[in-house]
């Protein structure tokens, strides 16, 4: 699926559990687009269209009644929330540091304490500290923001886990990532969640490393603050 606002993805996830609470297996596989990657918890590889379709239809043949609900909505404060890269340029000699000051998502935590979320950056906003750098960063040789103004992260966890899985859609592409989250309580209310993770670049069709001087991966962080409502 190409990168897509919050509010899309959380109504594609609505009629999917709508649809497997009724039984209608056509509706599931009308919402399956046939070049679909499907990543769960755990999983070191996507799951096609034909194996996701498959699992749902039989939990719903092995199951009477099934219901979804929503106990709890989280929206995203983009003013208490950064996501923070690194990576290492000039042959290792030098780390580039920055954050995309851009950045907003929602969650849902349901009945059976599974949560799924949405979190969508801004790749026009990079700030390294230097203009030109910044630039860069935006254009076709990485982010490309013209054409891909947003990436994407579908977020999901299991029950009483503090293991994430992200379904990251960068440029177009999508890979899984995998990593465990801090969870933290606010004295508001709010719960402030940080993570970490070592994506490849090469994985998002990200190619403009001359000589080899950029490190294949890059160190991304999340510090992120979602409040009730």
């Amino acid at each position: 699926m190409p990168a897509t606002d919050v509010s899309t993805v959380l109504d594609v996830a609505d009629r999917l559990f709508a649809a497997i609470e009724r039984s209608d297996v056509a509706a599931v596989e009308q919402l399956f687009d046939p070049s679909v990657t499907v990543w769960k918890s755990g999983d070191d590889r996507p799951n096609g269209r034909e194996r996701s379709v498959r699992v749902i239809r039989w939990f719903i043949d092995s199951t009477v009644a099934r219901r979804y609900d929503v106990l709890d909505w989280q929206r995203l404060d983009p003013g208490r929330s950064t996501v923070a890269f690194a990576c290492r340029s000039a042959w290792g000699l030098v780390t580039v540091r920055g954050t995309f000051s851009r950045v907003r998502g929602s969650a849902q935590i349901t009945g059976d304490g599974m949560t799924f979320g949405s979190i969508s950056i801004d790749v026009a906003s990079p700030d390294t500290g230097i203009a030109r750098r910044d630039g860069h960063l935006a254009s076709p040789a990485y982010f490309d923001a013209q054409k891909h103004p947003t990436i994407t992260d579908a977020v999901s966890t299991a029950p009483d886990t503090v293991d994430l899985h992200i379904g990251v859609t960068v440029k177009g592409a999508a890979a899984g990532v995998n990593a465990t989250a801090g969870l933290e309580s606010l004295p508001d209310g709010a719960i402030r969640v940080t993570t970490a993770a070592t994506p490849n670049h090469h994985a998002f069709g990200m190619d403009g490393n001359l000589l080899g001087m950029v490190a294949d991966e890059a160190a991304v962080s999340g510090d992120v603050v979602f409040m009730p409502g």
